[in-house]
């Protein structure tokens, strides 16, 4: 009788630890297919790493092996799934061994004891094997693969794509600056050596009123800023 309550024991506690499995493997394939807009800390967490490491410029070559590692840091109650899963496979253990104990012990029982042993490792098993752990994982992996990859990824790229091209026609109008300015030299050295005096840069500029618009003001402050500090 003895044995028998330890196996009952091993059963109840294989299949709490099996409700707790179906549920956090729920809760984490429900918010993978969010990502875009969840509120799980556990995955934003992810996306601000994800992110971070791309500000940093490091590339991440194989997202799905990303994907997958952090998912493996998963915890409930400080446990990790791996832990949760070993200790179910551990409980239907627990059940053959009870039952064959009581068996040994109590041969005018045996066979009920074998029975329930049995039987309590098939429940406690089959249980865990209908959660089907791996394939939802695999989903997991999959959705944040694709989120990484394409959208967060576009996102990205759009976001950064104004700033350079911003950049590029700031250097562009650097470079039409110094062209002029260029063009203004030679005309005033042609004219001095024509015989006429030689008219100084400093009054020309007096003279001359440049007018800027809007954009280029926004231009010259960013060349200001990126050859001034």
């Amino acid at each position: 009788m003895y044995f028998f309550i330890l196996a009952a024991g091993a059963f109840l506690a294989g299949i709490i630890i099996n409700g707790i499995l179906r549920s956090c493997v729920n809760e984490l394939a429900r918010e993978a297919e969010e990502i875009d807009h969840t509120s799980f800390t556990f995955f934003r967490q992810m996306k601000l790493k994800y992110e971070n490491y791309l500000k940093m410029g490091h590339e991440i070559n194989n997202t799905e092996a990303f994907a997958g590692k952090y998912l493996d840091k998963y915890r409930r109650h400080g446990i990790r799934l791996q832990s949760f899963e070993k200790a179910s496979a551990c409980a239907a253990g627990l059940c053959v061994i009870f039952g064959a104990c009581g068996a040994l012990l109590d041969k005018s029982h045996a066979l009920e004891y074998l029975l329930a042993g049995f039987l309590a490792m098939y429940v406690v098993a089959g249980s865990r094997q209908l959660i089907d752990i791996p394939a939802k994982k695999k989903r997991i992996t999959i959705n944040h693969v694709d989120y990484f990859e394409n959208r967060f990824s576009a996102v990205t790229m759009e976001t950064c794509k104004p700033e350079r091209t911003n950049r590029e026609k700031a250097r562009g109008r650097d470079i039409d600056y110094e062209r002029d300015a260029e063009a203004l030299r030679s005309r005033t050295e042609k004219k001095s050596d024509g015989g006429g005096e030689k008219e100084p840069l400093g009054k020309f500029n007096e003279n001359v009123k440049i007018s800027f618009s809007e954009e280029e003001k926004k231009l010259i402050d960013e060349i200001l800023k990126e050859y001034l500090g």
